[in-house]
């Protein structure tokens, strides 16, 4: 049995400054950092 696909998706729950605050560390991590590998 497969799961059901909502009709519409949820809206996000993170706002755009959360969002360019975890650009803005993801950024001071490094270039070796794995999540710069993985996104």
């Amino acid at each position: 049995r497969s799961a059901r696909q909502r009709p519409e998706p949820l809206p996000s729950l993170v706002t755009d400054e959360e969002r360019a605050a975890h650009a803005a560390f993801i950024e001071s991590l490094g270039e070796d950092a794995i999540w710069k590998k993985v996104s």
